[in-house]
């Protein structure tokens, strides 16, 4: 692959340095070996932990704060939509790496760092661990709602490869787009590496952060149900392929509503991150 893509080379802005031997980056997201894949996060956790370093000559601690919050912890959540959580990850392998876990800790650190004058660095462990989880528990939780690019990003593919697959299944011929027998509505046959990471991440969501599988259709409750706080509700993947893409805001509106009720529409990817939060603990 790398060969033919070199002819390319010359169209592309020789600072982008696109092209790589052994992947290509497309739009931001790599894509290519494992090895490539994972050395890419690597590198852009690295470039975003140096770059939280800097924040430090901002001496206004709420100043200081909003930047960690809205522009730091959100550089990640691009990629985490589209890269799998295990090379979102890199621990999968034995080199030594950096991962969102890293700039997750180093976020925190920041912040505890601007609000006690560095004290907090000296306190035990078992205090330090309490105020990382409440800078990244939401403000109902009385925390910081700096929300950990780790949890947040399993969320986040979760919920962009599921749209995903109902886009696909959407389409006029949409099965064209998979080969080796790969069927939408059969999870079983999906041989994709991003369809089997959405596999696992499925089975993650059920069985770490008690999130329920619910059919689509079928017949209301007898009995309301007890709101036991952030709880998400997953169909069924084999019934994935029955969603309707995601409509703009106000869009046809009335069938919207219609098909809430009948439980067609994929959640919202925040309804998976609060699920996850709830179960949250700091590594």
């Amino acid at each position: 692959m790398s060969g033919k893509l070199e002819t390319l080379r010359p169209m592309l802005e020789q600072s982008l340095d696109v092209i790589q031997v052994n992947g290509l980056c497309v739009v931001g997201t790599p894509v290519g070996p494992k090895d490539y894949v994972r050395e890419y996060v690597r590198n852009k956790c690295g470039t975003i932990c140096k770059d939280i370093d800097q924040m430090r000559v901002c001496a206004d601690p709420l100043i200081r704060y909003q930047l960690l919050k809205f522009c730091m912890n959100t550089r990640l959540s691009f990629l985490s939509r589209n890269v799998t959580p295990d090379n979102m990850a890199t621990d999968c392998d034995d080199r030594a790496h950096i991962g969102p876990a890293h700039v997750d800790n180093k976020i925190v650190q920041e912040v505890l760092r601007a609000a006690t004058g560095d004290t907090l660095m000296h306190a035990p462990q078992l205090t330090q661990k309490w105020c990382k989880l409440k800078v990244q528990s939401p403000h109902l939780g009385g925390g910081c709602a700096i929300t950990p690019t780790a949890a947040s990003g399993l969320a986040a593919f979760y919920s962009a490869t599921s749209r995903f697959v109902a886009f696909l299944a959407n389409l006029p011929h949409g099965g064209a787009w998979l080969h080796d027998g790969q069927v939408l509505a059969d999870h079983d046959t999906w041989s994709n590496p991003q369809l089997q990471a959405l596999v696992q991440t499925h089975a993650r969501l059920i069985q770490e952060y008690k999130c329920v599988e619910r059919q689509l259709q079928g017949p209301a409750p007898a009995a309301p149900v007890v709101d036991q706080g952030p709880q998400a509700n997953s169909p069924p993947l084999n019934q994935l392929a029955q969603l309707r893409a995601a409509r703009a805001h106000g869009e046809n509106a009335e069938n919207a509503q219609e098909e809430a009720a009948q439980g067609l529409r994929m959640l919202d990817q925040r309804r998976f991150t609060a699920a996850i939060m709830k179960y949250w603990a700091p590594i």
